[in-house]
């Protein structure tokens, strides 16, 4: 007789590898997600629109930007090892 579809036993049991990846990723995530409401809102306060107010010229900043870029780029990589 044929037999369709064996049963195979699972080769590794992955739960116990991945059992405490919540405490580790949950303050970070946390952590990440206090900075980004944090910083909305001071810069939702800080640039709101005021009466007779003209919004300025802002000048490029790179250094600004590569720095951030870099730091994102740094988290990313630490999440992913």
């Amino acid at each position: 007789m044929l037999r369709l579809g064996r049963h195979r036993p699972a080769v590794t049991d992955s739960r116990a590898q991945f059992e405490g990846l919540d405490g580790l990723y949950l303050p970070i995530a946390a952590g990440v997600f206090a900075v980004v409401v944090t910083a909305l809102f001071v810069v939702l306060v800080r640039y709101r629109a005021r009466p007779g107010s003209i919004a300025r010229p802002t000048r490029d900043r790179y250094s600004l930007d590569v720095g951030l870029a870099l730091t994102v780029g740094l988290i990313v990589a630490v999440l992913l090892a």
